[in-house]
């Protein structure tokens, strides 16, 4: 805890969640039209073609949305609850920075994970891959047609 009380409120996981709801909201309204390096949700799957492209910004868009409105809520409640149970201010503050950290880290790896599963599930089990076949086999795990020695075919 610092001197000044309007910091203790404001700064906490919730802020990360605001900061996350607005990138996603801005990505939704002003999605990247093209395929490139600079903006919009960039891997190899979603890079393979203009319409992964497309798919893979409006589903992390939407669940970047959804996610930075978890986050907030959440970090209401954990910065609520560390005012109101006495203890140290270094612990305080150790909690503190931690719930920060992992409302950084957690929220993008989930929106990674569920984007990248989305995006197999709409172009390679749908049938209507246009994905690289090096990218295929990335994730054996979703394809129905892998070997043992996890060689898969389309």
């Amino acid at each position: 805890m610092t001197t000044n009380p309007l910091f203790n409120w404001l700064f906490g996981p919730h802020i990360l969640g605001i900061i996350f709801l607005i990138l996603g909201v801005i990505q939704q309204y002003y999605p990247p039209k093209k395929i490139n390096n600079w903006y919009g949700y960039r891997t190899t799957i979603s890079q393979s073609s203009q319409r992964a492209w497309d798919e893979a910004n409006r589903y992390s868009a939407n669940y970047m949305i959804k996610l930075g409105i978890v986050v907030i809520i959440l970090g209401i409640i954990t910065t609520t609850l560390l005012h109101f149970i006495p203890m140290p201010v270094k612990v305080w503050n150790g909690l503190t920075i931690f719930s920060v950290m992992l409302g950084g880290i957690m929220p993008p790896l989930f929106m990674i994970v569920a984007t990248e599963k989305h995006l197999q599930k709409q172009f390679y089990l749908s049938g209507t891959s246009t994905m690289p076949r090096r990218t295929l086999r990335m994730a054996p795990a979703l394809h129905t047609k892998c070997n043992l020695l996890n060689i898969c075919h389309p």
